[in-house]
C-alpha cells in the first residue's frame, strides 16, 4: 500500500533514540511529508528544536518538571498535567494534519507510572492510516510491540556519563 504509515519504536537503554527518531523526520520532510515532533518529559528545549523550527517543523514541548528532578513539582499534579497533555497528543495525531509524528519519551510514561499503558496504545490505534507514527522511551512490553511495525532496541555498551562526563550543548541535549 502506497500511503500506509508505520509504527515505529525506539527503545532501550542507550544514547540515540530522540537522534533517530529526528533523523526519520529530517528524512521525510525533506522528501514533502508534513512533520510533528511533541516531546514528553523535557524540562528545557533542546538543541534541535530551533533547527525543526527553521525547518517549519511543528514543535509540542509538554516539558514537565518530574519530581525526582525538581523538588518543588507533585507526582499528582504532573500526572492530570499529563493526561492533558495526551488528550492534546490525540487530537493532532488525529487531525490528519502531519504525515509523520514523533512521540518522544511518551513510552517513559507508563514506564514510570505517569500514565496508563492503554493511553498510549489508544494514540497508536487512533493514528490515520497514513500517518507514521514514531514513539521513544526506554522500554515497553510485547503488548506495544505486537502494535508496532518497526522496533529498534538501542542498548547502552558504554557511556561517559560513569566516568563524570557532562551533558553537552549539541550532544546530548
Amino acid at each position: 500500500m502506497k500511503n500506509k504509515g508505520s509504527v515505529h519504536l525506539y527503545i532501550g537503554n542507550g544514547k540515540g533514540k530522540t537522534t533517530a527518531a529526528l533523523g526519520l523526520l529530517l528524512r521525510a520532510t525533506g522528501a514533502g511529508k508534513r512533520g510533528c515532533l511533541i516531546q514528553f518529559l523535557k524540562a528545557r528545549a533542546s538543541s534541535e528544536i530551533a533547527v525543526l523550527k527553521k525547518l517549519r517543523i511543528k514543535t509540542v514541548l509538554f516539558g514537565e518538571k518530574h519530581p525526582l528532578f525538581y523538588k518543588s513539582s507533585s507526582i499528582e499534579l504532573l500526572k492530570k498535567k499529563i493526561q492533558r497533555d495526551l488528550k492534546k497528543t490525540l487530537a493532532i495525531v488525529m487531525d490528519r494534519g502531519y504525515e509523520i509524528i514523533i512521540l518522544d519519551e511518551i513510552l517513559r510514561l507508563p514506564e514510570e507510572g505517569l500514565a496508563e499503558k492503554d493511553d498510549v496504545k489508544r494514540i497508536i490505534r487512533s493514528k490515520p492510516a497514513a500517518t507514521e507514527l514514531v514513539l521513544t522511551g526506554g522500554s515497553t512490553g510485547r503488548d506495544m510491540i505486537r502494535l508496532a511495525d518497526y522496533v529498534n532496541n538501542i542498548k547502552k555498551i558504554k557511556h561517559p556519563y560513569k566516568e563524570g562526563l557532562k551533558p553537552r550543548l549539541g550532544i546530548e541535549y
